[in-house]
């Protein structure tokens, strides 16, 4: 395994700083991301991937096996799967998904703040249960350059204790702007298992 899993511990260290950033003004960062909306998309399917047809990832869904990003659609009939806010900049600020599968309880919405830094962004994933408030399941963080990603970790957690119980991170690579190769690696902390894979794409 190399030095792969001293890096997710590092990971982890960064996952509970961006926790600590962010975690008691979610509903603040709310109601001003809904004061400074000023457009709407709307997606029906993805549900498989993290922030369906907007997931970071430009390859996820290529590689791995039954995910599809869904599509965006125009005034939707019925809750989409996946609502995207952006900002008067063309940022996205928040992900969410009105949809609630059958069988979970349809009072809770599942709520993605994005804060927006320039070469990357950090977000905060999170429901409000009308029992017991906010409480934060998942954190994301991406870096870019000249706007191509060139990383991607998600990193799931739970609270009271801050705990991260897994992170997935992917690294891309680039010729002349073009995605060449990418490395997904995922590390588990539960069951301290590492794992590794490395794709290549052809352009014809």
């Amino acid at each position: 395994m190399g030095d792969a899993p001293n890096i997710f511990f590092k990971k982890r260290e960064a996952a509970r700083r961006i926790y600590d950033k962010y975690r008691v003004r979610l509903l603040f960062d709310l109601a001003a991301a809904e004061k400074n909306v000023v457009r709407k998309e709307y997606c029906r399917g993805g549900e498989c991937l993290h922030r369906g047809f907007y997931c970071p990832s430009p390859v996820f869904d290529i590689v791995v096996g039954g995910c599809k990003r869904g599509k965006l659609i125009n005034r939707p009939k019925k809750a989409p799967d996946h609502e995207y806010w952006f900002d008067k900049d063309g940022n996205m600020i928040l992900a969410k998904t009105p949809n609630i599968p059958e069988g979970f309880d349809s009072s809770v919405i599942g709520y993605e703040l994005i804060y927006n830094y320039g070469g990357s962004t950090e977000s905060v994933i999170f429901q409000i249960y009308p029992d017991i408030g906010v409480t934060i399941s998942g954190l994301a963080k991406c870096s870019y350059e000249n706007g191509l990603i060139r990383s991607y970790d998600h990193m799931s957690i739970s609270e009271e204790p801050f705990f991260c119980h897994e992170i997935k991170n992917e690294e891309f690579f680039y010729n002349d702007g073009v995605l060449v190769s990418s490395i997904m690696q995922m590390y588990n902390f539960d069951a301290d298992v590492f794992d590794s894979d490395e794709f290549f794409f052809g352009h014809e």
